[in-house]
């Protein structure tokens, strides 16, 4: 039986923080974007001077926002790459919850850019906990819900989750292949 990757879509397979600031620099241009590009922090307006977290979620929950990202570098390839090797591999991941259109955004953008065969291979939840699955490539520091996982939680490098330890992570695209081989051996 081979192992099921399952990888969050939010700053792991689409840049979305990018996206984010992209939409801020636009929408508000006189707002002092970080000099590394993003916040360290999970609030993505912690820090950034006359910016709350209204303001965060007014972007994050407008409709298209989600169907709109952009791929982070290396992921459509080595996701079908992963696929080819026989790997079951899935997009886990959650709704903005008061974004009306994010579910169907998301599937757009999968359909888009990854293909209608992994429509079926997409999970859109809010508890990550109940999917089942080897490993879950996931951003957030702490993937937390009211199931045990079946899962590891391997992080994904973000500046947001730098502080967190005891755990295994990737910091990105290019790693991902070799560590996959750490875990087949």
């Amino acid at each position: 039986m081979s192992k099921i990757l399952l990888f969050d879509m939010d700053d792991v397979i689409v840049s979305m923080t990018d996206g984010f600031w992209d939409v801020v620099r636009v929408k508000h241009p006189n707002v002092i974007i970080p000099a590394n590009g993003t916040s360290n922090s999970w609030n993505l307006a912690e820090g950034v001077k006359d910016f709350t977290t209204a303001d965060v979620r007014a972007i994050i929950d407008e409709s298209g926002f989600f169907a709109t990202l952009k791929a982070a570098d290396g992921a459509i390839n080595a996701l079908k790459s992963l696929l080819a090797a026989g790997y079951d591999v899935r997009i886990c991941t959650s709704p903005a919850p008061n974004n009306k259109t994010c579910v169907k955004d998301k599937y757009e953008w999968v359909r888009t850019n990854l293909g209608d065969e992994w429509v079926s291979r997409t999970i859109i939840t809010f508890d990550k906990t109940t999917v089942i699955g080897d490993y879950l490539f996931d951003d957030k520091p702490d993937v937390i819900g009211e199931a045990t996982p079946t899962w590891e939680h391997i992080v994904w490098t973000q500046p947001c989750n730098l502080h967190i330890t005891g755990k295994r992570r990737v910091s990105g695209w290019s790693e991902l292949s070799t560590f996959i081989k750490q875990l087949a051996s």
